[in-house]
């Protein structure tokens, strides 16, 4: 088994050269005039499936723009019926975001909101796993070898990786995932999509640019009423008060000091 195993990474195609065949494959079946033809892609799906996965070496994640191109004439310019598939491809996309550049990492996860906004049979993912109860495919666990998406039983498990994106260092990659958790769907022209995003956190990389947003903090001893009414001026009253003894004499004051 080893030998086949050699035998296979030595005859296994560069991951440019895949992923460019990935690419052409998809583009062939749309057909002429942007017509998707009815054919199953199942062959092409698979093996995007798990190419995917060598993303996350140092060399190799500068092909994430070749996967997220492919990925998007998969899932976006075409209909995939199967939730199975669907799901795999989110659960792996999330998984493989984990170990890229925060550059590649934020892209795939803004792709994978697009994803979740068209099929909202991916769902079940957000659930707890102790809260999951869909059918009984969810028996046996999840399968993370599987070279076939739709035999990974992608809904025995929960998106958890989501709650470690969110904990990011970078801010752009952070709200990405904020996002995903609360279903926050793209708000187009307003917010730039995954290959937008890609050449402008590219820009901010090549020219060593951090972005830093300041948080303005409430001094814990300030007062909230006090803040509120700032802008409105309230005259200061003052109380006079009386002496018993304004209205006496100087004689009469003396008579009282003396009897003391």
């Amino acid at each position: 088994e080893d030998d086949d195993h050699n035998t296979a990474a030595s005859t296994e195609l560069p991951l440019d050269a895949a992923l460019n065949s990935l690419l052409t494959a998809f583009q062939t079946l749309q057909g002429p005039g942007g017509q998707t033809l009815p054919i199953d892609p199942k062959e092409y799906i698979s093996p995007l499936y798990r190419q995917l996965l060598r993303l996350v070496t140092q060399s190799n994640a500068v092909h994430t723009p070749l996967a997220l191109q492919a990925i998007d004439l998969a899932f976006l310019q075409r209909r995939e019926y199967s939730k199975d598939r669907t799901a795999a491809f989110v659960k792996r996309m999330l998984g493989v975001s984990l170990h890229l550049p925060p550059r590649y990492a934020a892209p795939m996860v803004n792709l994978v909101r697009m994803i979740l906004a068209r099929y909202s049979s991916v769902q079940p993912l957000f659930e707890s796993e102790m809260d999951v109860v869909y059918s009984s495919a969810v028996a046996g666990g999840l399968v993370l070898d599987a070279h076939d998406p739709e035999r990974s039983n992608p809904f025995a498990s929960s998106v958890w990786e989501v709650a470690l994106l969110r904990q990011g260092v970078h801010p752009t990659l952070s709200q990405q995932a904020q996002r995903v958790a609360n279903n926050t769907p793209i708000k187009l022209p307003f917010e730039k999509k995954y290959h937008d995003l890609r050449i402008a956190m590219e820009r901010d990389y090549d020219e060593m640019y951090i972005r830093y947003a300041p948080v303005k903090m409430k001094h814990p001893l300030a007062d909230s009423t006090k803040a509120k009414d700032s802008k409105k001026r309230r005259r200061v009253q003052y109380r006079f008060i009386k002496s018993r003894h304004a209205n006496k004499t100087d004689q009469e004051l003396k008579r009282e000091l003396l009897k003391l």
